[in-house]
């Protein structure tokens, strides 16, 4: 491969000793082509760590999301559930709290014994 820099048109200064000569834009060296390898590896390398780093968000999330499912699966479930269904679990309320609930639960079951047409002894509820 021949040198470009032995081709290029120079120009004789006036005092005739010295001649110039244009500087050879985007000449192809081996430290331009050990540059851009460099870049390249740079890039890639980027590249490789951002699939990974997103490779874990994407798992963390659907974890996540996973967890918030089942979170509000049991949220609903426990509202679903009809209100004497639970009496056995009173950890989650205080006394007074718990003593209106039943009061509540008691009144609800009431009347449906009522709209329902049937006619039980109020003792049978507590």
């Amino acid at each position: 491969m021949d040198d470009v820099r032995q081709f290029v048109v120079r120009r004789e200064v006036k005092e005739g000793k010295k001649s110039k000569a244009p500087k050879i834009q985007r000449l192809i060296t081996p430290q331009l082509l050990q540059r851009k390898r460099y870049f390249k590896a740079l890039t890639r390398k980027r590249m490789e760590a951002g699939k990974e780093a997103k490779a874990a968000y994407q798992k963390r999330l659907s974890e996540y999301h996973h967890e918030q499912k089942e979170k509000r699966a049991a949220e609903l479930q426990k509202k679903k559930a009809p209100c004497w269904a639970d009496t056995a679990d009173t950890t989650h309320f205080s006394s007074r709290m718990w003593q209106k609930r039943q009061k509540t639960c008691y009144s609800y079951v009431m009347l449906r014994v009522e709209l329902n047409g049937f006619s039980f002894p109020r003792d049978i509820f507590p």
